[in-house]
C-alpha cells in the first residue's frame, strides 16, 4: 500500500534548536508593482457566494516543493482572515497570529472576513523549476462583519516561489471598513520564539522588518479609511513586500553508512559537507523512487558554518527483512541539496517456539537457540526478541524464583492465538519473581504493557515499583488500534505494589487507548485472577469503548487493598477498588475490596455503562469511605446499566462505609448498593448482605435506586447508623425508576424521627408504611436485626433469617460456596443450614371474600381470606371452578390474595397448607359473576350463502350487543339479530351491556406526553389550568348542577405524582393568559396519585356546582420535589382558543408551585375530559354459531374483456332442479337480449345476460341462485372489462432538446383486461409503422434527434379495438447563426447582437456556464462596463412550465419560524435547460430584512439570490413572498438549496411528501432533516432548449490613463492643497472637478476642503482624434485634520516705553484622547476571549455562551444548575493602569426571565484568580438581584491608587434553579487630556519663544510690535492669534527734523521737572507712563508754538518714567527719572 507521510517530528516545536531563523531572510519593498491577473485559470479554496468568517479551506497541493525555514512543503491551506498554513494539517478558521509548531504565511493578521462577492483562490504560474504559487484573498473585509452592505474591500495576494523560497505579499485596494480603528500585522512564522517570526513592525513609507520578537506587532489603521501605505488603486502603484532567504544551495552530505542494524532498527550516519545548512532532511522509503512508506525526519545542524561533523539518526519500529532506502539532504531556509542516497536491509525474523527461561544470573543466549535451552537475562530482552520475530508455536518463558528484575519493559505488541499461546510463568520454589520498573516522569509507565497482544498469560510475576519511581500501572492491557484490541489474556497469582501518592496509579488497567471502531478493537475475554493490589490509587480499572464495549472479561479472586487503612486512594480525586466501564457481560466475583478512601467520591466496586448481561457476586467490600465534608458520595457497590441490559448482583457483603461530614446532610452520601444513578437497565439484586454503621451526620441508604428497574429479593439491608437530628437513614431509597421488591430483611436500628425503612415518593417510617406506599411490595419481607458477626464480617447468627427467603433460579450456593436450601433459602449472602422451625398449625381460612361479586367486563375482583392465619411455614394456592365442583389450580396464584379478572362467571377458593404435618385447609368458595349476563342463546343455520337470524336473552335492563368473534367489532344490537351475508359457518359473540353515561368533552384526537398533559414530568412539579367554555358544556349536554367525578384518558401511566390537588372555579375569561386564574376551590386532594391505562376517574371530595352560565377553570397541581421523571401520556384535543396555562419547576415543594401566580406558557390544547362519567358495563361475551351448509354449485361465464361499446354474453350454469331463479347485481349496463336493446330489470330472473357500455370500466357481476322450496342459495361472480374508448397519450418530456428519449403514457393506464398493445411511430404524421417490442401500456423511446409522432393501438383477439390520439414529441435544435460584437471607448454600455435559428430566442449570459440570464432578445445592451467584457449568447427554443414542491404551508398544522442557515431541500436536475423561475417563501422578520438563497452542489456554491422581505407573516398567519430566483442549473445530482442568510422563515415540522418529481425534468429528493419541509414552496419550473453558448466580446478601448496627485493629501483645517492631473493624452483631455475647486476646470487646481473630501476629476476627449469620446476619471482622498480651537494671545501691557518689558499669554482648547483597553463582545465563544480566564469556584455551572446578544451573535451567559448555586467567574486579561487616572468601565446585562432573578457582581484585583478579586465595584446594580429581562447598561468608574496590572472579574452567584444571565459588550477605556504646544514670533522679527506664556520680553526699538502665537495640537495642525504692543521712546531732549524740540530739566530729579516744548504748531497730548505702561500723568497742551510746563512728581515712586508728546503728525518720547 502506498503511504505518503510528511514529517514525523513536531517540526516547529524543534525549531529553537535548529539553525533556521527569519533573520536569514532579507526584506525589500516597492510601491510601483502590479497584481497577478487572477481572472482566469484559478481554483477556488473558499468560493464566491458565501460569507466566510473564521472559515478555513481544506488542504490543497502547492504544485511543487517549497522550502520554508529549511523544511520542504507540498501542501497548504488558507482561512478567511488572510492567513496561510503550510503542511498537511488544515489551518484553523479563527487563526490570526503566529502559533507554536505552525508554518504560517500571513499577508495580513487579525479577525477579517470574505464577503459573499469575494473568494480565496489560487493558481500556479510558470514552469518547473521556476513555478510560482499565487494565492489571492478577494473582497476581504477589515474588520469582520456579516451585515449586508455595499463596501470597499481588500485584495491581497501571497506568492511562493519555487527553487528560491521567496515569499511575496502584494496589496491592491486596502480599506478599513470598520467604524473603529483596527490593528493589523504582516508576518510569516514557524513558531513563537525569537527568530521564528518575521514581521513588518512599522507599516509606513519605509517599512521595518523585525525578526527578534516573540509575538505579533501591529499597526493601527483609522476607521472607515484607506489603509495608508498598503492601499493602491491601480497596477503600477501596488505595494509589494518581498522576503528572500539565503539563495546558496547547501552541498550534499557525504559518507553515508549504516550501523545498529537489527530486526527493526537501523542507524544511518553521514558527514556534513556544507557551510550554510540549517538542518538535515532524512527521508526513508521502501522503494528507490521514494514513493512507498515515506517517513521524513529533521535533524538539527549543530555546525552550520563548518564541515566534517558526523551525524546519525537511530531508526526504530522497522519491519524485519525489509530493504530501506535513505536520502540525506542539507537544507537552508529556502532550498535544499539534491541528496545523498543509500540503502540498507533489516535481517529476517526467526519465529520463537517452545520453552525459554528468564534468569538474570545468566546472559542472554546469543544467537538465540530454540531448543528449549535459550535464556534471556531480562524481560526486556525477551520482549524485544519476541516482538519482531513472532512465534510459530506455543511459547513458554519460565522465570526464576526469588529474582528481582529492575527494568522498564517495552510494550508487548506480538499476539498469540488459541493454538499458539504465550506464557510467562514463575517456575520453581521460593518467592515470586518481581519486576521493579523505574518509570519516566510525566509519562504513563507500566510494569508489563500488553499493547494489542492476544493470548498472553502471566502467572506469578509480581510487580513492585522502585522506591521514588513514577510508575502508573502494574499491568497495562490496551488496544493498539481502533480494530486491534488485546484479547484472551490472563494475569494471575501475583501481587502488584505501587505508590498511591501518584493519583494516576492503577494496579491493573485495561484501557481503551484508541476508541474501538469495531468489535476487534475492544479488549475482550481477559481474565484477572487472584491478583493482590496494594498501595495504589486505584485497584482494577477496565475501561472500554461505548459503541464497541469490551466483552466477557473476568475479575475474580483479587484482593484490592492491604489490611492497613486507606491503602487504596487517599487523595483528592475519585478512587475505586474495582471499576468496569463500557463492559459487556463482565464477571466480578470472589474479590475482597477494602481500605479504599479519598476526599471525594469513592467506589468499592463500580460497574459503569454496562451492556449485555453482567454478573457481580460473592464479593466482600468493606472499609470504604471519603473524608469529604460536602456531598461527595461513598458507594460500596454501584451499577449503572444501559437501557435493555442487565446486571445480576448476588451473594455480596458490603459494610463499614464511612463519610467525613461534620454537619447534617440531606443527600444520601452513603449508598451501600446503587442502581440506575446513570442508566435505565435492569438490576437483579438478590442474596446480598449490607450493614451501615456510620455516625449521625451523613444521610445514608443501604440500597439506592435512581432509574431503570431494580428487582430485590432475599437481601439483608440493615442500616444501624447513629440517629441524627436532620440527616436521614434508609434501608431502601427509591428516587425514581421501577422497583420490584419482596422477601428482604429491612432493618433500621436507632429508631428516631429520621430513620426510615424506605423512601417511595416520601419517607416511609415502618415496613408497613413502605408496603402501602410502594403498592404492596415487600409483603413477605421482615424487619429483624440480622446479628452479623462484626461490622466487616456479615455472616449471620439470627435464626429468624433461616428459610425466610424465596428460591431464586440458578443461584444454588452462598458466598462461602455452601449450598442454598432449594425451597426455603435464607436471606442474605450467608446461607445458615439449620432447618427453619415452622410455627404454623392446621389452617382454618374461613370464607373466601371478594371485593366485588358482581363485575363489569375488565373490572377485577380482589379475593382474600376471612381469617388471618398466623405462623411460619404457610403456603397458599388459589383455585377456580365454573361449576363449583371441579377446581383447578390457578398458575402463580400463591399469595394470601388473588386478583381475579373474569372471562365468565367463576367460583374461587384457596387451599392453605402448613408445612408442619403438613396439614391443609380450604376456604369456603365464592362465586364472582358479571353484573350483566347473557342468559340464553339460540343459534341458527341455513343452506348456502345468505343471512342467519340469531337470538339471545339477557338480564333485565341490559342491551344485547353482537360482536364479530375475530375482529371484536360491534356488529349490531337486539334479539333476534340478522347476520351479514355469510358463506361459511361463523361464530359471533353476544354480550349483555349497560351503556356508558355522562359527558365526554373532546374526541381524544391526539396523544401527548408534553405540556398538553397535566402530568408531564420533564420538571419536578407542574401546575396547569384548563378552560372549558359554557358553550362547550351546553353543546355536550352537561346540565347545571353538581360535577362529582372527572376522568382523563391515559395512554401511558408514568410514575406516581405527589400531593395532587384539583381545584375548580367559575370564570368569565374566554382565553387563558400568563397569569393564573384565582378564586378556585379545592375539590380533590391525595398524597400521591398513580394511574392505569385507560380512563382514570377522580371522585371529588367536594362536588363542584356549575351554574349553567359560567365558564369553568380546572386546575391540576402536584410536585415530586425532584428534577423530573417519566410523565403520563394522555389523550387530548386542540382548541380554537387558549385553553391551557402551565408552570413547571424543579425541586420545590407542592405548596410552592401551587402558589405560583404566573404561568410559564400557554397552549391551545386540553385533555379529553370525562364528566360524571360511568363507563360501559359489559358481561362476558358468549359465542353463538351461525351454521352454513354447502349449497349446490353454480358457474358463470369466465372473466372476459370486450371492446368499448361491444356486448359481453354471461351465462349461468347449474344442475337442473337445484335452483329456480337467478338474480343479477348490479344491473348496471345489463341487457336480456343479444342486441342489447332490453335492459335487465333488477330482481328479475335470467339465465343469460349481456353487458354493454361506452364507459370504460371493470364490473364484477354477481349472480344469486335461489331455491324457493328449500330456501337454499348460492352466489357466483364474473368480471367484465370494458376497454377504454379513446385512451389519451402524453409524453414527459414532450419537447426534447437536440436529442434524447421520452416516456409516453396513456390515460387511463388500467382497465384493459386481456387486451394487448402495439405502439406505432411516424416521421410525417401520415405513415405509421409498428415499433418492434413496444407492446406495453407505456413506451420509453430510444434517443431521437428529430420530431416524431406516436400512437397506441389497443388490440383484442387480433382486432384493434381502439387507438390513442397522435402524440407529437418535438425535438428542438436551436442554433446561434452569427454574432456581432460591439465596442466603445471608456466606461459605458455596449450593444451586442446575435442572429439565431428560426423560432428561437437569443438569451444572454455573463458566463460560459451557469448563472442566470441577463437578457432575452437582440440587440443586448450591456451594463456600464469599464474593461473588455465577455458575454455569451445561446439560442433558446420551446419550453414547458411546471409547478413543484409543497404548494404552501398548509401541508401540516405544525409550523415554526426558524433562522437556520444550513438546512434546506436536496434536489436533482434531470434535463438540460431547466430554469427555477420563482420560489415562494414565508418571512416572519420585519419587511426589509435581507435574505440570501444559495444553491450548492457538494461544497461548491453554484447560484445565489439576495433580496429583502416584502411581507411579514407569522406561524399563525403565514404570508407568501414570491422570489424571482431564475436559477439556471446544469444536469446534475446532489444540489441543495438553503436560506444562507435567514432573518426568519417558516418551515413545516411535518407533512412533507418527498420526493416531489417532474419525471425527466427535476426531482426534489428530500429535506436535509427528515420529517421537516424547509422554507421553499410552490416552485415554478420551466424548461427549454438551449444551444451551446457563443462568446461575444464587448470591447472597451481603455481610455488613456490619468494620474492624479494631491500636494499634500493630508492638510490641516483652513489650509489648501494643489490638485494636479496629467495624462499621455494631454492636451486632448479636458478636466472637470467635483466638488468645486479653484478654478473648476483645468489640469491644476486648488482645493480648500473643510472636512475629509474625495475629489474626482473627470477627463473627456472631444478632440476628434484617436481617443475621441474616451472618458476617464480618478479620485483622491484629502484628509482634513482639525486645527486647534479657542486660541488666544494677550500681553501684560499693550503700550510701553522703550526699555520696558512685557509678559505674553496664550491659551487653546486641549485635545481629548480616548484609549479603549477592553472591547469584548464574546463573538469567539465557545472559545474564550484571548487572555480571559474562566473559573468555576462552586458546584454549579461555569460561564458559557448563548445566542441572546446585545450586539453580534453571542453573549457571555450563565445557564442555571437545578441543584447548586452559581459561583462562576470570568476574569479579563491583564490591563496596565496608571495611578490617579480615571477609567470608564461599562457592560450590558440581561436576565432570561424576570421570574428567575440572577445575581452578578463586578470585581477588580491584581491577578486572574478568585482570591485576588478583592474589591467589588458593582453588585446587582445596588439591588438584591437582577430582574431586568431587557438589556441594561452598567457604567462604572475606577481610579487606581497605584500603577500596575489589574484584572476585572464578572462573578455570577445566582441561586440554584434560576434560568440564564447574559453579559455582553464589555468596554474599559481611559481618557487622556493632551494640551497644545505653543510658539511665539514677532513682527518686526526680533522675538521667538516655545513657551506658552513667555515673560520679561523687552522690545529693542520703539514702534508697534505684533506678537503672534501658533498653537499646535496632537495631530500637528495649528491655529494662530496675535496681540499688538506699542513701544515709545521715552528719553530726555529729543530733536527730530520736524522742528520740534523737547527739553526736560533737571533730569534726573527728586520729582520736580520743567518741560519745554518748542516748535509745536497744533494741540497735542502730553502723557507720562510708568514702566508697566500705565498712564500716571496726562495733559493737553495748546498749539501756540511753544510750551513750558512745571510737573511735580515728588509723590511718585522712584524709578523710570516715559514722557510722550504726540498729535496726528508728530510723536516725541523722553525717558525721565525720579530719584
Amino acid at each position: 500500500m502506498k503511504k505518503l507521510l510528511t514529517l514525523v517530528l513536531c517540526l516547529f516545536a524543534l525549531n529553537s534548536v535548529f539553525g533556521q531563523s527569519t533573520a536569514n531572510y532579507t526584506f525589500s519593498s516597492v510601491t510601483n508593482g502590479s497584481l497577478i491577473d487572477m481572472s482566469t485559470g484559478t481554483t477556488d479554496l473558499l468560493a464566491t457566494g458565501t460569507y466566510y468568517d473564521d472559515d478555513a479551506s481544506t488542504v490543497a497541493n502547492i504544485g511543487f516543493g517549497f522550502y520554508f525555514m529549511g523544511v520542504p512543503y507540498t501542501q497548504f491551506s488558507v482561512n478567511s482572515n488572510g492567513q496561510m498554513r503550510l503542511g498537511g494539517t488544515a489551518i484553523a478558521g479563527g487563526s490570526q497570529s503566529p502559533a507554536a509548531g505552525m508554518a504560517k504565511i500571513a499577508p495580513i493578521s487579525g479577525d477579517n472576513a470574505i464577503r459573499e462577492t469575494g473568494k480565496v483562490h489560487y493558481k500556479v504560474t510558470g514552469t518547473s523549476p521556476n513555478q510560482v504559487l499565487v494565492v489571492e484573498w478577494k473582497d476581504l473585509r477589515v474588520n469582520y462583519s456579516s451585515a449586508t452592505e455595499t463596501g470597499i474591500y481588500c485584495q491581497i495576494q501571497a506568492l511562493l516561489y519555487e527553487s528560491t523560497g521567496v515569499i511575496e505579499f502584494r496589496y491592491g485596494r486596502m480599506y478599513n471598513m470598520s467604524t473603529s480603528a483596527q490593528t493589523r500585522g504582516i508576518y510569516f512564522s514557524s513558531g513563537v520564539s525569537a527568530g521564528q517570526i518575521g514581521q513588518i513592525t512599522t507599516i509606513n513609507t519605509t517599512p521595518t522588518y523585525n525578526t527578534t520578537a516573540t509575538s505579533l506587532t501591529t499597526t493601527s489603521f483609522p476607521a472607515s479609511s484607506d489603509m495608508i501605505n498598503l492601499n493602491s488603486l491601480a497596477d503600477g502603484s501596488r505595494t509589494i513586500f518581498t522576503f528572500t532567504p539565503a539563495v546558496a544551495i547547501p552541498a550534499d552530505p557525504t559518507s553515508l553508512t549504516f550501523t545498529d542494524i537489527a530486526l527493526n532498527t537501523i542507524t544511518p550516519n553521514w558527514v556534513d559537507n556544507s557551510t550554510n545548512e540549517v538542518c538535515f532532511l532524512v527521508t526513508r522509503a521502501t522503494d528507490a523512487a521514494f514513493t512507498q512508506d515515506v517517513v521524513v525526519t529533521l535533524v538539527s545542524s549543530t555546525t552550520t558554518a563548518t564541515t566534517g561533523t558526523a551525524y546519525s539518526l537511530p531508526q526504530t519500529g522497522l519491519t524485519p527483512g525489509t530493504l530501506y532506502y535513505y536520502k540525506i539532504q542539507a537544507t537552508s531556509e529556502g532550498n535544499g541539496s539534491t541528496g545523498l542516497t543509500g540503502s540498507q536491509a533489516t535481517p529476517a525474523a526467526v519465529p520463537m517456539h517452545g520453552v525459554y527461561t528468564i534468569n538474570n544470573t545468566l546472559p542472554t543466549t546469543t544467537p538465540m537457540v530454540h531448543d528449549n535451552t535459550g535464556n534471556f537475562a531480562s524481560f526486556t530482552d525477551a520482549i524485544n526478541y519476541m516482538n519482531p520475530n513472532g512465534i510459530s508455536d506455543d511459547v513458554y518463558f519460565y522465570v526464576s524464583m526469588d529474582q528481582v528484575f529492575t527494568e522498564d519493559c517495552p510494550p508487548i505488541t506480538i499476539s498469540g492465538t488459541a493454538a499458539n499461546t504465550i506464557t510467562f510463568q514463575a517456575m520453581g520454589s521460593g518467592a515470586n519473581p518481581v519486576i521493579r520498573p523505574t518509570g519516566t516522569t510525566g509519562s504513563y509507565d507500566a510494569g508489563i504493557d500488553i499493547n494489542g497482544g492476544d493470548y498472553i498469560t502471566f502467572i506469578g510475576i509480581d510487580i513492585s515499583i522502585a522506591t521514588g519511581s513514577d510508575v502508573e500501572f502494574g499491568y497495562l492491557i490496551r488496544n493498539a488500534a481502533a480494530s486491534d484490541g488485546a484479547t484472551h489474556n490472563y494475569i494471575g497469582g501475583c501481587k502488584v505494589t505501587l505508590n498511591r501518592a501518584n493519583t494516576s496509579s492503577k494496579g491493573i488497567y485495561q484501557y481503551r487507548a484508541v476508541t474501538a471502531a469495531d468489535t476487534n478493537g475492544a479488549n475482550s475475554y481477559n481474565i484477572y485472577d487472584g491478583v493482590t493490589i496494594e498501595n495504589s490509587y486505584m485497584g482494577v480499572y477496565v475501561y472500554g469503548s461505548s459503541s464497541y464495549p469490551d466483552k466477557g472479561c473476568v475479575v475474580q479472586g483479587c484482593t484490592v487493598g492491604a489490611a492497613t487503612a486507606n491503602d487504596i486512594g487517599g487523595g483528592s480525586s475519585t478512587t475505586n477498588g474495582i471499576r468496569a466501564s463500557y463492559q459487556s457481560g463482565i464477571t466480578i466475583s470472589w474479590n475482597t475490596v477494602r481500605n479504599v478512601s479519598s476526599s471525594t467520591t469513592t467506589y468499592g466496586i463500580y460497574l459503569e455503562n454496562g451492556q449485555g448481561t453482567n454478573n457481580i457476586f460473592a464479593n466482600k467490600v468493606y472499609s470504604v469511605g471519603t473524608t469529604s465534608t460536602t456531598t461527595s458520595v461513598v458507594y460500596g457497590l454501584r451499577t449503572d446499566i444501559n437501557s435493555t441490559y442487565t446486571v445480576n448482583v448476588f451473594n455480596n457483603m458490603v459494610s463499614d462505609l464511612t463519610h467525613g461530614r461534620t454537619t447534617a446532610s440531606s443527600t444520601q452520601v452513603i449508598r451501600a448498593m446503587a442502581v440506575g444513578v446513570s442508566g435505565t437497565g435492569t438490576g437483579n439484586f438478590v442474596y446480598n448482605s449490607v450493614l451501615l454503621t456510620e455516625d449521625a451526620f451523613p444521610s445514608s441508604t443501604a440500597m439506592y435506586i435512581a432509574g431503570g428497574t431494580a428487582n430485590l429479593a432475599n437481601n439483608i439491608f440493615a442500616n444501624m447508623s447513629t440517629a441524627g437530628a436532620t440527616s436521614k437513614r434508609y434501608c431502601i431509597y427509591r428516587s425514581s425508576g421501577t422497583i420490584l421488591s419482596d422477601y428482604n430483611d429491612l432493618y433500621i436500628d436507632n429508631a428516631g424521627t429520621n430513620n426510615f425503612t424506605g423512601y417511595y415518593t416520601a419517607d416511609q417510617a415502618t415496613l408497613a408504611n413502605w408496603q402501602t406506599a410502594s403498592g404492596n411490595m415487600d409483603l413477605h419481607s421482615i424487619a429483624v436485626d440480622p446479628t452479623f458477626v462484626s461490622n466487616t464480617d456479615l455472616h449471620t447468627t439470627n435464626q429468624a433469617l433461616n428459610g425466610a427467603g424465596t428460591p431464586i433460579s440458578g443461584i444454588t450456593i452462598d458466598i462461602d460456596t455452601d449450598p442454598r436450601d432449594p425451597v426455603t433459602p435464607d436471606m442474605g449472602a450467608d446461607e445458615n443450614l439449620a432447618p427453619p422451625a415452622f410455627t404454623c398449625t392446621a389452617p382454618v381460612p374461613g370464607n373466601t371474600m371478594a371485593s366485588a361479586n358482581s363485575l363489569c367486563a375488565g373490572q377485577p375482583s380482589i379475593l382474600t381470606l376471612e381469617n388471618v392465619i398466623s405462623g411460619t411455614g404457610l403456603s397458599y394456592q388459589w383455585q377456580s371452578s365454573l361449576d363449583n365442583i371441579t377446581y383447578a389450580d390457578i398458575p402463580n396464584a400463591i399469595d394470601t390474595f388473588y386478583v381475579a379478572n373474569l372471562t365468565e362467571n367463576t367460583w374461587f377458593q384457596c387451599v392453605v397448607t402448613c408445612q408442619n404435618g403438613p396439614s391443609t385447609g380450604t376456604s369456603t368458595p365464592v362465586q364472582v359473576t358479571f353484573a350483566n349476563s347473557i342468559l340464553t342463546t339460540t343459534p341458527a343455520s341455513r343452506c348456502g350463502v345468505g343471512t342467519v337470524s340469531l337470538e339471545a336473552t339477557a338480564t333485565p335492563g341490559a342491551t344485547i350487543n353482537w360482536y364479530d368473534a375475530v375482529a371484536d367489532t360491534l356488529m349490531g344490537s337486539g334479539s333476534p339479530w340478522t347476520t351479514p351475508v355469510i358463506d361459511a359457518t361463523t361464530t359471533f359473540n353476544v354480550s349483555a351491556e349497560i351503556p356508558a353515561s355522562g359527558v365526554v368533552l373532546g374526541n381524544g384526537a391526539q396523544t401527548t406526553s408534553s405540556y398538553q398533559s397535566p402530568f408531564y414530568h420533564l420538571y419536578g412539579g407542574l401546575k396547569t389550568q384548563f378552560l372549558i367554555l359554557e358553550s362547550e358544556l351546553t353543546a355536550a349536554g352537561f346540565a347545571p348542577g353538581d360535577l362529582n367525578t372527572l376522568g382523563i384518558n391515559v395512554v401511558s401511566p408514568g410514575i406516581t405524582y405527589d400531593s395532587l390537588k384539583i381545584n375548580m372555579g367559575p370564570t368569565a375569561v374566554t382565553a387563558l393568559t400568563s397569569t393564573f386564574e384565582t378564586g378556585l376551590s379545592n375539590v380533590y386532594a391525595v398524597p400521591a396519585a398513580s394511574f392505569t391505562t385507560g380512563i382514570n376517574t377522580f371522585t371529588f371530595d367536594i362536588p363542584f356546582n356549575w351554574d349553567g352560565t359560567s365558564n369553568i377553570i380546572i386546575e391540576f397541581c402536584w410536585s415530586n420535589n425532584n428534577g423530573g421523571g417519566t410523565g403520563a401520556t394522555m389523550k387530548n384535543d386542540p382548541t380554537t382558543f387558549v385553553a391551557e396555562a402551565y408552570q413547571r419547576t424543579d425541586n420545590v415543594l407542592p405548596s410552592v408551585i401551587c402558589a405560583n401566580p404566573t404561568a410559564y406558557g400557554t397552549l391551545s390544547y386540553r385533555p379529553q375530559f370525562f364528566m360524571n362519567y360511568t363507563p360501559i358495563c359489559a358481561g362476558a361475551r358468549v359465542p353463538v354459531i351461525a351454521t352454513v351448509s354447502t349449497a349446490p354449485a353454480i358457474t358463470l361465464t369466465a372473466d372476459q374483456t370486450v371492446c368499448n361499446n361491444s356486448a359481453a354474453q354471461i351465462d349461468v350454469t347449474s344442475t337442473p332442479g337445484d335452483y329456480d331463479s337467478f338474480v343479477w347485481t348490479p344491473e348496471t349496463f345489463l341487457f336480456t337480449d343479444a342486441l342489447c336493446t332490453t335492459p335487465y330489470t333488477a330482481g328479475a330472473s335470467a339465465a343469460t345476460v349481456y353487458a354493454k357500455t361506452t364507459t370504460d370500466t371493470i364490473i364484477t357481476y354477481t349472480c344469486t341462485a335461489n331455491n324457493s322450496v328449500n330456501q337454499c342459495s348460492n352466489v357466483a361472480t364474473t368480471e367484465v372489462t370494458i376497454l377504454p374508448g379513446a385512451p389519451v397519450a402524453s409524453a414527459s418530456p414532450s419537447e426534447i432538446c437536440v436529442s434524447g428519449a421520452t416516456t409516453i403514457t396513456v390515460d387511463p393506464a388500467v382497465g384493459y383486461g386481456d387486451a394487448t398493445f402495439q405502439w406505432q411511430n411516424s416521421t410525417d404524421n401520415v405513415t405509421f409503422t409498428d415499433i418492434t417490442g413496444a407492446n406495453g401500456i407505456s413506451y420509453t423511446t430510444p434517443t431521437i434527434t428529430s420530431t416524431t409522432y406516436y400512437k397506441l393501438l389497443v388490440i383484442l383477439n387480433s382486432i384493434t379495438c381502439t387507438e390513442s390520439n397522435v402524440l407529437t414529441v418535438t425535438v428542438n435544435n436551436p442554433q446561434v447563426v452569427s454574432t456581432t460584437p460591439g465596442s466603445r471607448c471608456g466606461v459605458g454600455t455596449v450593444d451586442l447582437t446575435a442572429v439565431v435559428s428560426t423560432g428561437a430566442d437569443a438569451v444572454w449570459y455573463a458566463s460560459a456556464t451557469g448563472g442566470s440570464p441577463l437578457y432575452t432578445g437582440s440587440p443586448f445592451t450591456t451594463p456600464v462596463i469599464s474593461t473588455n467584457t465577455d458575454y455569451y449568447v445561446a439560442a433558446s427554443m420551446g419550453g414547458t412550465s411546471y409547478v413543484l414542491g409543497a404548494p404552501n404551508t398548509s401541508i401540516s398544522a405544525y409550523l415554526d419560524s426558524q433562522t437556520i442557515t444550513t438546512s434546506g431541500i436536496n434536489f436533482d436536475i434531470l434535463a438540460p435547460g431547466v430554469v427555477i423561475n420563482t420560489i415562494d417563501v414565508y418571512p416572519t422578520a420585519a419587511v426589509g430584512s435581507p435574505f440570501t438563497i444559495t444553491v450548492k452542489q457538494g461544497t461548491t456554491t453554484v447560484a445565489t439570490y439576495s433580496g429583502t422581505t416584502t411581507v411579514q407573516g407569522s406561524e399563525v398567519s403565514p404570508v407568501a413572498e414570491t422570489v424571482p430566483v431564475n436559477f439556471v442549473l446544469p444536469v446534475g445530482t446532489g444540489y441543495k438549496v438553503t436560506m444562507s442568510t435567514n432573518p426568519g422563515m417558516i418551515r413545516n415540522d411535518e407533512g412533507d411528501a418527498f420526493p416531489y418529481t417532474i419525471p425527466g425534468v427535476i426531482s426534489l429528493t428530500s429535506s436535509t432533516l427528515s420529517g421537516y419541509y424547509y422554507n421553499f414552496y410552490n416552485w415554478q419550473i420551466s424548461t427549454g432548449c438551449l444551444s451551446a453558448r457563443t462568446l461575444v466580446t464587448a470591447t472597451v478601448t481603455t481610455a488613456p490613463a490619468i494620474t492624479l496627485n494631491a500636494t499634500p493629501d493630508t492638510i490641516c483645517e483652513g489650509t489648501s492643497t494643489t490638485l494636479e492631473v496629467t495624462s499621455v493624452n494631454d492636451p486632448n483631455y479636458t478636466y472637470t472637478w467635483l466638488p468645486a475647486t479653484t478654478p473648476a476646470t483645468g489640469a491644476t487646481v486648488t482645493a480648500n476642503p473643510v472636512q475629509n473630501t474625495t475629489y474626482v476629476v473627470s477627463a473627456l476627449d472631444n478632440s476628434g482624434g484617436t481617443y475621441n469620446g474616451c472618458a476617464n476619471s480618478a479620485s483622491v482622498d484629502i484628509v482634513v485634520k482639525p486645527a486647534p480651537t479657542g486660541v488666544t494671545a494677550s500681553a501684560s501691557s499693550n503700550n510701553i516705553c522703550l526699555g520696558s518689558s512685557i509678559d505674553l499669554f496664550a491659551d487653546a482648547d486641549n485635545d481629548t484622547l480616548i484609549t479603549v483597553l477592553v472591547n469584548e463582545g464574546f463573538e469567539t465563544m465557545p472559545t474564550p476571549p484571548v487572555g480571559w480566564t474562566f473559573i468555576n469556584a462552586g458546584t454549579g455551572n461555569p460561564w458559557g455562551y448563548y445566542s441572546t446578544a446585545h450586539t453580534g451573535s453571542f453573549s457571555l451567559a450563565y445557564g442555571y444548575s437545578s441543584t447548586s448555586p452559581a459561583d462562576a467567574w470570568a476574569i479579563t486579561g491583564p490591563i496596565a493602569m496608571t495611578a490617579g487616572t480615571t477609567y470608564d468601565f461599562s457592560f450590558w446585562y440581561e436576565v432570561a426571565s424576570d421570574y428567575y432573578p440572577e445575581k452578578l457582581k463586578v470585581t477588580v484585583g491584581n491577578d486572574a484568580t478568585v482570591l485576588a478579586q478583592t474589591t467589588t465595584l458593582w453588585d446587582n446594580n445596588g439591588d438584591t438581584a437582577l430582574f431586568n429581562s431587557t438589556w441594561e447598561q452598567a457604567q462604572i468608574t475606577f481610579v487606581p491608587t497605584t500603577s500596575g496590572t489589574y484584572y476585572f472579574g464578572f462573578n455570577c452567584y445566582s441561586n440554584a434553579d434560576m434560568f440564564r444571565l447574559y453579559v455582553d459588550d464589555v468596554e474599559i477605556s481611559s481618557t487622556t487630556i493632551i494640551p497644545a504646544t505653543y510658539s511665539w514670533t514677532s513682527l518686526p522679527a526680533e522675538f521667538t519663544s516655545n513657551l506658552q506664556n513667555p515673560t520679561g520680553i523687552t522690545p529693542s526699538a520703539a514702534g508697534s510690535i505684533v506678537y503672534t502665537v501658533s498653537a499646535v495640537n496632537s495631530i500637528n495642525c495649528s491655529s494662530t492669534a496675535s496681540t499688538t504692543v506699542v513701544v515709545d521712546d521715552c528719553t530726555g531732549v529729543e530733536e527730530n527734523n520736524d522742528g520740534v524740540t523737547v527739553d526736560v530739566v533737571p533730569n534726573p530729579s527728586n520729582g520736580l521737572f520743567y518741560i519745554t516744548v518748542d516748535g509745536i504748531n497744533e494741540s497735542s497730548v502730553m502723557n507720562i507712563y510708568s514702566v508697566t505702561g500705565q498712564v500716571v500723568y496726562s495733559e493737553v497742551v495748546n498749539n501756540n508754538g511753544w510750551v513750558n510746563k512745571r510737573v511735580d512728581m515728588s509723590n511718585f515712586p522712584k524709578g523710570i518714567y516715559f514722557l510722550r508728546i504726540s498729535n496726528d503728525n508728530i510723536t516725541h518720547s523722553k525717558k525721565i527719572i525720579v530719584e
